[in-house]
């Protein structure tokens, strides 16, 4: 699918999802070959682009009237042709987690508390220790942090003795949800360049066939938790020029452990599945 047909389908189908029902230490390695669609190697893991749907209506004046427009396709449908040749399998390689390319975590206020609660530490002391400094842009979500190690930035939850996530059975959604995501799916080139550069895990020799339902069960929740970041930015964004029109600029800068989000360059990987 083109990237034109995924916005359609963020913007409408995607929507619809959304609001329906609950929702050994790694080697260093070269810098991979630039990634076909620029924007997507800069933000990885902004995963749908809830642009609205496309198009305008169509029909001059006079004459017969315009035929009713062609209801998009199901979400299934859509799913179904995406996840269409693919296949996935875990090899534990830990480069999922890496942060060479600028890749980002993000986690909501519910994450938060799912992993404080199974590290059995308070949310508080989990944002401090874990997440990047807030400045309120996108108030209830998180960037995670990082650490340093002999193999380069990885996320701040990869134990490097093992490759593993320390967290992984209260993982985040974008974690549990790799590889299924919109972007990476109907980005042209984007799961070619990720199975080249990041994963060796697509369509990998030893991967089972895929079950179709159970990934596309992954790539509602994906779009359904993207869309709630980038809904929580806007509300942020209207609330910060509320702020400015009422009080005139200043900003509240800081670290804040009530209010997430962070400048974009700033970024975490993901977990391994």
């Amino acid at each position: 699918m083109p990237i034109a047909g995924l916005q359609s389908w963020a913007g409408g189908a995607l929507n619809t999802a959304a609001a329906a029902g609950p929702a050994p230490s790694p080697a260093a390695r070269p810098l991979p070959a630039p990634h076909p669609a620029p924007r997507a190697a800069a933000r990885r893991l902004r995963i749908a682009r809830a642009g609205g749907s496309e198009g305008g209506s169509g029909g001059g004046s006079g004459g017969s009237p315009a035929a009713p427009p062609t209801p998009p396709a199901s979400f299934e449908a859509q799913a179904a042709a995406l996840l269409k040749g693919r296949s996935f399998a875990c090899t534990v390689c830990g480069k999922c987690c890496s942060l060479f390319d600028g890749g980002e975590v993000w986690v909501s206020r519910r994450e938060v508390a799912a992993m404080a609660a199974f590290l059995g530490m308070p949310d508080a002391e989990l944002i401090a220790a874990h997440c990047q400094p807030g400045d309120g842009t996108t108030p209830g979500w998180w960037l995670l942090g990082s650490q340093a190690t002999p193999g380069g930035e990885f996320c701040t939850f990869l134990d490097p003795a093992t490759n593993m996530c320390r967290v992984h059975e209260a993982r985040p959604v974008q974690c549990s949800t790799y590889p299924w995501w919109p972007e990476l799916l109907a980005e042209a080139g984007a799961w070619s360049w990720e199975k080249a550069n990041i994963c060796e895990g697509l369509d990998h020799p030893e991967a089972e066939a895929l079950d179709i339902s159970e990934a596309t069960r992954q790539l509602r929740r994906a779009a359904r938790h993207e869309l709630a970041r980038r809904r929580a930015a806007e509300r942020g964004a209207a609330a910060a020029a509320a702020k400015g029109r009422i009080g005139g600029g200043g900003g509240g800068g800081g670290s804040s452990s009530s209010g997430g989000g962070v400048g974009e360059k700033q970024a975490a990987r993901r977990a391994p599945e």
